[in-house]
């Protein structure tokens, strides 16, 4: 087994950047903790992620094996946490905190928006969150990945979480298997697109979306089919 990334006590923010598979340790100023594409375990206990006015605070991708807890997540132009791909992510008593960088989502049902406190899409299967704090999460929105067809972000389950503004948490699905939500003593107002509204977003993003094509963006890796 690879040996685990281990972060206990940390803070990071724009002056303080880390991603371990960079030259320097230093991720490219969109987030302020990055992990890209990498094979071993990491845990991470007791941090502060402060994004900022970077574009996320928190950046996975195509990760499998990850368990953040007691950390703070804040602030972001878009989200304080995103994931694209990779999944079995555990969030145990952390805190997902705007400070006004953004408007609130009030609604999950006519929203556009991007924007929201925790943002995973790509397919990413099997997280939970467990004595969680935040607002609104947006599963399965579409990604420059989703060029191809791929599997459905899939078996979220929330555990004693609450909205940090009273209510319930807002959680909206597009591309998202809504039968494999689980909700336990988590007040939730959940909404996922029907098919036909997902076919069509797709459609127009595929013709006049962003249609770079990164490394292995036509690669779906049997990790992200279980």
């Amino acid at each position: 087994m690879d040996t685990p990334i281990t972060i206990s006590g940390k803070t990071f923010n724009q002056a303080n950047t880390f991603n371990p598979d960079t030259v320097d340790q230093k991720t490219d100023g969109l987030s302020v903790l990055c992990f890209n594409n990498d094979n071993r375990p990491i845990v991470v206990d007791n941090c502060l992620i402060d994004a900022q006015q970077a574009r996320w605070g928190g950046k996975h991708s195509l990760t499998f094996d990850s368990t953040y807890t007691d950390c703070i997540f804040k602030n972001g132009t878009s989200r304080c946490f995103d994931m694209v791909s990779g999944g079995k992510i555990k969030f145990i008593e952390c805190k997902f905190l705007n400070e006004g960088t953004r408007p609130v989502v009030k609604s999950p049902y006519f929203t556009l928006a991007e924007n929201c406190d925790v943002g995973i899409k790509g397919g990413v299967h099997d997280a939970t969150f467990q004595d969680c704090i935040l607002n609104d999460i947006l599963l399965g929105d579409y990604t420059i990945y989703d060029q191809q067809t791929r599997p459905k972000a899939r078996r979220f389950t929330f555990i004693n979480c609450k909205n940090k503004d009273g209510g319930p948490i807002i959680i909206r699905g597009r591309y998202f298997d809504g039968d494999t939500l689980t909700l336990t003593n988590t007040p939730a107002k959940a909404w996922v697109w029907p098919s036909i509204i997902t076919s069509v977003y797709w459609w127009y993003n595929r013709k006049w979306g962003d249609t770079r094509k990164p490394d292995g963006w036509n690669v779906i890796l049997q990790e992200e089919l279980t």
